[in-house]
């Protein structure tokens, strides 16, 4: 329960700074518009929505693009502090700009899980690759089963491991136990 809420809060202040960055891209964006055209402004706005979703993922980026085209409209378009658009110009630019987020913050989310995917490849392909390095030429069954004890412990970053292998004959199975049992007792 105490995982899922840090979980939740991660999550929430998450969303919370890709508003913030809008806001103060607002700020910064409203000191300068004197000296900025309406297109360099929509431009300046797709800056929140790359660094939104490329921190925080797709999620706050949609946010922030949404976010950003209503500053946009609300702070840079005529009428201004009003949500409304008197030219069909200013709207098809409103409703480009819009989609142009929207997508930017997509194909950026998605590059980000394909690396994130790639990487995992990767340091799978690393470890199988340090297993068949570690086992080739071992012959008996002690020593593999040794290996690969030490191998999984190291993969899975866990704290102990048992490997138990029957017995061919009557006797008792063999066993490997990571970290080796203390023997104090």
């Amino acid at each position: 329960m105490r995982l899922f809420k840090f979980s939740l809060v991660r999550i929430l202040a998450q969303y919370a700074l890709a508003i913030l960055v809008v806001a103060v891209t607002t700020f910064l964006i409203n000191l300068l518009k004197n000296y900025l055209s309406t297109q360099v402004i929509a431009l300046l706005f797709l800056l929140p929505v790359v660094l939104s979703t490329r921190l925080w993922g797709l999620g706050p980026g949609i946010l922030s693009a949404t976010c950003a085209f209503l500053s946009l409209n609300y702070f840079f378009l005529p009428p201004y502090y009003a949500l409304l658009v008197h030219h069909t110009q200013d709207l098809l630019a409103l409703i480009v700009f819009l989609i142009v987020a929207v997508v930017m913050s997509q194909l950026l989310g998605q590059a980000q899980k394909s690396i994130a995917s790639a990487i995992s490849r990767e340091r799978e392909a690393t470890h199988l690759y340090e297993l068949s390095m570690s086992l080739a030429g071992l012959q008996d069954e002690k020593s593999i089963a040794q290996v690969l004890a030490e191998k999984i412990q190291e993969s899975f970053e866990t704290e102990r491991v048992e490997i138990v292998l029957p017995s061919r004959s009557a006797g008792a199975p063999f066993v490997v136990n990571l970290p080796a049992p203390s023997s104090e007792h």
